[in-house]
């Protein structure tokens, strides 16, 4: 068994596929401005062009933020994110993490924890951060040595990289975070659960939370979006949901 420090080298593929459906196979595959993407059940989007995996909102020491301030919650949030993220980069071959903002939650979030599982995913491949608002309160002078700190509207391919999600400049697509958009599903008999998604726009399009341990935010699509929806579990797939518009 490894420990949270080690990992195989960069871009470098298992002999056999991690569980949970990690492959470049899972998920849902489409094109959206020219680029093959594939949203994957792990609330994660794989992008095989570029070698890329993005995510948004993990809030990695969010657990012991609580507790600092006197809240008892447990430690296997951050954990089970960890071991997510590091089948997600082994099964892919994935040469880069991008993170959309808020990889941490607010001080004190740079706990060892934290830092060995961080320390892990750079051993793995290479890790950027496009700065939001909870790494700020963190305090990014804090972070361990070698994580790449991104501004809002970085440009990476056809795409700007933001965690808030900004108006569209000039038809430039963004990719974002932040909202931990969620969508209402309701069956015929009136009952209803609210599921994480990928809400996607014309120009925008915003991940969900990856994070276990966070909330949600409801969106509104409008015409034309459209709706991928993540299920509790890995293996449950990623499924596309009529609007309505």
């Amino acid at each position: 068994m490894t420990g949270p420090g080690e990992g195989p080298p960069r871009g470098t593929r298992p002999a056999t596929e991690p569980p949970g459906g990690a492959g470049p196979e899972a998920g849902l595959a489409f094109t959206w401005h020219g680029q093959r993407l594939r949203a994957l059940p792990h609330r994660a989007l794989w992008w095989p062009d570029r070698g890329a995996l993005v995510v948004a909102d993990l809030h990695l020491g969010k657990e012991a933020h609580f507790r600092a301030r006197g809240i008892p919650v447990p430690e296997g949030p951050g954990q089970a994110d960890d071991l997510r993220v590091r089948s997600l980069l082994a099964g892919l071959g994935a040469r880069s993490l991008v993170v959309l903002g808020d990889l941490v939650h607010g001080a004190p979030s740079w706990t060892p924890a934290v830092e060995a599982i961080l320390k892990g995913w750079m051993s793995m491949a290479e890790v950027r951060v496009v700065t939001g608002n909870h790494d700020l309160r963190a305090g990014l002078q804090e972070a361990p040595e070698g994580l790449e700190w991104l501004p809002e509207g970085t440009m990476l391919g056809p795409f700007r990289l933001h965690h808030h999600p900004v108006a569209p400049d000039g038809g430039t697509p963004l990719l974002a975070g932040h909202l931990h958009p969620v969508v209402r599903l309701r069956g015929a008999d009136g009952d209803g659960v609210r599921a994480p998604c990928f809400w996607i726009r014309q120009d925008a399009m915003v991940l969900p939370a990856f994070g276990s341990f966070t909330g949600g935010h409801p969106v509104r699509p409008g015409p034309g979006d459209r709706i991928l929806v993540t299920g509790p579990s890995p293996r449950d797939g990623v499924v596309e949901v009529p609007t309505g518009r």
